[in-house]
C-alpha cells in the first residue's frame, strides 16, 4: 500500500518497529475503547449520584449548626430573646418607615415604633411631552414596639412631589419636595427638597476646521 508517492510508502516495515496490527496493539486499542465506553455510560449516574452525595454532606454541617445554636439559644434565653425583639440591629433595609437605629438620639440600638400598619397612595402623569410629575403619599398608625408600646395609638403623613421637564439634547431638570408632619414619637416633623439636573446620551464637542 502507497500514497499517491511511490517513493513515500505508508506501510513501515516490521524491523523498524512499525508493526501497528499486532496484538498488542490490538488488545491496547480495544482497552481504550471499553474504557471510553465505560466513561460515556456510567458518567450520568455517576453524576447524579455525586451530586446527591455532595448535597447530603453539606446538610450535616448545617444540621449541626441548628442543633447547636437551638441548643445554645434555648439554654441562655437568647433565642427566646431574637423572636421577642426583632428589630433590634444597626440598619434596616427596605422599608422607610422603620427608621434606622442610626438616627436615635438616645444613644440605645432599637427600631422604634416597629408596629404600624399604613397605607400609600400614588400617581403620576405626562401632561405634555417635555413635562411630568408625580406624586405619593402615606398615612402612618402606629403603637409603638412589643417591649416598650405606647399609651394610645399615634399617626403620622408623609408626602412627597417631583416634577421634571426636559430639555432638548437629552437634558432634563427635576424638583421634588417632601415632608412629614404627626407625632414626635414616629417619623415627627421634617422636610426637605432637591434639585437634580441629568444629561442622557453622548456629550458632542465642535468639530474644529483645520
Amino acid at each position: 500500500m502507497t500514497s499517491v508517492n511511490p517513493d513515500l510508502p505508508l506501510v513501515v516495515p516490521v524491523e523498524q518497529g512499525g508493526c501497528v496490527v499486532g496484538p498488542e496493539c490490538i488488545a491496547l486499542m480495544l482497552f481504550y475503547l471499553c474504557c471510553g465506553y465505560a466513561v460515556n455510560a456510567l458518567s450520568p449516574k455517576l453524576a447524579g449520584k455525586l451530586q446527591t452525595t455532595t448535597t447530603v454532606i453539606k446538610f450535616i454541617p448545617l444540621t449541626l449548626m441548628a442543633v447547636v445554636g437551638i441548643v445554645y439559644g434555648l439554654t441562655t434565653g437568647q433565642l427566646a430573646s431574637n423572636f421577642a425583639n426583632p428589630a433590634l440591629g444597626y440598619e434596616v433595609i427596605g422599608n422607610p418607615l422603620f427608621r434606622s437605629p442610626i438616627y436615635n438620639t438616645n444613644e440605645k440600638i432599637g427600631v422604634y415604633d416597629n408596629r404600624f400598619v399604613a397605607f400609600h397612595l400614588g400617581f403620576d402623569g405626562q401632561p405634555t411631552d417635555r413635562l411630568s410629575y408625580r406624586a405619593l403619599a402615606t398615612w402612618q398608625k402606629g403603637w409603638g414596639t412589643y417591649s416598650d408600646p405606647f399609651t394610645k395609638a399615634h399617626q403620622n403623613v408623609s408626602f412627597m412631589l417631583e416634577s421634571t421637564y426636559r430639555f432638548n439634547n437629552g437634558w432634563q431638570a427635576t424638583a421634588a419636595y417632601g415632608m412629614d408632619f404627626g407625632s414626635n414619637l414616629m417619623l415627627g416633623h421634617n422636610a426637605g427638597g432637591q434639585i437634580t439636573v441629568c444629561k442622557t446620551g453622548v456629550f458632542k464637542g465642535k468639530k474644529v476646521k483645520r
